[in-house]
């Protein structure tokens, strides 16, 4: 078998290394940097550029300047309402599948292991985060709609990065708490309940983070979407 081309290898380096964090959100970088990273000339390096470009993992202003995507409050709002509508219908195909018992406990399993790394003087946050994160997938893959999982996957690397800043704020440790209480109203199998919970869970973790971001300046806050979250209570 052919090896794939060194600027779809390139690629490949940078979008897993975007995503790991060692290129952190808003980072600037230049075709040498991303050259000299991946030990690959310049040319193919910009093929595996445009490629993150157009995956929105790098963007570039007017001017030509490249940088890390870095969640604005509304690239956050509008992605986590997103992610909202589809993985509350995922909750909901859920519940009305044969598997639902199964994947109830799974799913309980994980929340349980996450609320357990979060407790103490010194919660293991990274591992909170890993498991808060597999509890998603794991809801999504379960309910078996392919379409669902295919859509969210499109956005599911800005997703990634929108977890990085959500970890920076401290967000994962309230996530491992819902997470429970979801497993809960799966596991009993009213669509309606756990297709609420899971909106809600999403929709209020988004708010606690753009109330962050538009602290941090990364508004505007009177955008329409950054309203009606802004706006939302349990």
């Amino acid at each position: 078998m052919r090896a794939a081309p060194f600027y779809v290898q390139g690629y490949e380096v940078l979008k897993a290394d975007i995503l790991s964090g060692e290129f952190p959100p808003g980072e600037e970088l230049t075709d040498e940097v991303v050259a000299a990273h991946l030990g690959i000339s310049r040319s193919p390096a910009r093929e595996a550029i445009a490629k993150c470009v157009q995956d929105g993992l790098l963007r570039k202003d007017g001017r030509g300047r490249l940088t890390v995507f870095s969640p604005t409050a509304v690239d956050f709002a509008e992605l986590y309402a997103c992610r909202a509508e589809l993985e509350s219908l995922a909750a909901r195909i859920l519940c009305l599948s044969q598997g639902l018992a199964a994947a109830a406990d799974e799913l309980m399993a994980i929340a349980q292991q996450a609320w357990e790394a979060a407790q103490g003087d010194h919660p293991d946050r990274g591992r909170v985060g890993e498991l808060n994160a597999r509890f998603h997938q794991t809801l999504v893959v379960r309910s078996g709609a392919e379409n669902v999982r295919e859509v969210l996957e499109k956005i599911g690397s800005k997703i990634t990065i929108c977890r990085m800043v959500s970890r920076s704020h401290g967000d994962e440790l309230p996530a491992s708490q819902d997470h429970r209480v979801i497993a809960d109203v799966l596991r009993s199998g009213d669509a309606e309940a756990a297709a609420k919970a899971v909106r809600v869970h999403i929709l209020l973790a988004a708010k606690r983070n753009v109330e962050r971001l538009i602290e941090e300046g990364r508004g505007p806050a009177d955008a329409p979407i950054v309203r009606y979250l802004l706006q939302l209570s349990r």
